[in-house]
């Protein structure tokens, strides 16, 4: 990408440039990505990155589309889900319940720390299926 200017230079450029050092330089918003994967017949989608407010929408989109293609067992892996707010909560919430309703069978694995002191607070963790190892929850089913 860009170099990125001295702050001195900065305060004698145009707006436009600014905008391009701002672009060029500030870290891009963090950004979940969500990969699919099957193992003895579980569907494993391994979760990386922030479940928040900015990514919600595309997780609740990668489970769902899971279950269109057919999937009836999925474990949701969070070993490197970094953070997980109140509407990162809510979409997991949603997508358990919609999950049951369809008939689809949600386990998680892997949580982290931080992840099971935040949902010990919503009372999800009596709720979910979750296990501490990925070999855990697919032998669950």
């Amino acid at each position: 990408g860009p170099s990125c200017l001295p702050r001195s230079i900065l305060a004698m450029r145009s707006g436009f440039l600014l905008l391009l050092w701002l672009v060029g330089c500030l870290p891009a918003m963090a950004q979940l990505t969500v990969a699919r994967r099957e193992r003895q017949g579980v569907t494993i989608l391994d979760l990386s990155g922030p479940i928040t407010q900015s990514t919600v929408e595309q997780f609740q989109a990668s489970v769902e589309a899971a279950r269109l293609q057919g999937s009836r067992r999925i474990t949701l892996n969070f070993a490197a889900a970094t953070s997980l707010d109140s509407q990162g909560q809510r979409a997991l919430i949603q997508v358990f319940a919609a999950s049951s309703q369809a008939g689809v069978r949600l386990v998680w694995c892997r949580l982290r720390p931080n992840h099971r002191e935040a949902l010990l607070t919503t009372h999800l963790l009596g709720v979910v299926p979750f296990y501490v190892s990925e070999d855990e929850a697919v032998a669950s089913f």
